[in-house]
């Protein structure tokens, strides 16, 4: 995943950015499937939000969509934040906003079907 870290740096202009900024700088191999690499950009995207800084939002927009949907990814949970923060920002056109709900969408779908598949196995096993 690409972090874009030399086009978000003008916008860190707060020390709660810069830090953040600065542990994002110093991963090795982002990966946006462990915890502690993604927690930290959900931080930074929700800080630029309050800032109503929303361009730098808008470069992990294709990043994050096009992020494959699996049983094997539990942190779909955060990213429906991260989705919330793409959809709430005023530079999201209609066509962006669509193909946001319907990831959500989907997202939810899948959750409910493995929460179902868990409670029938819990209750045929019991």
């Amino acid at each position: 995943m690409n972090l874009y870290l030399s086009e978000i740096a003008p916008f860190c202009t707060t020390d709660a950015e810069k830090r953040l900024w600065q542990r994002l700088k110093k991963i090795q191999k982002f990966r946006i499937k462990r915890h502690s690499d993604s927690f930290l950009l959900e931080s930074l995207l929700d800080s630029f939000h309050i800032e109503e800084k929303y361009e730098p939002i808008m470069y992990y927009y294709e990043e994050v969509i096009k992020l494959p949907l699996d049983e094997e990814f539990p942190l779909w949970d955060t990213f429906g934040d991260i989705l919330s923060v793409f959809y709430n920002n005023p530079l999201c056109t209609e066509a962006q906003k669509e193909t946001i709900f319907a990831r959500y969408k989907e997202v939810t779908l899948l959750r409910g079907r493995k929460i179902f598949l868990l409670t029938f196995l819990l209750i045929f096993f019991r």
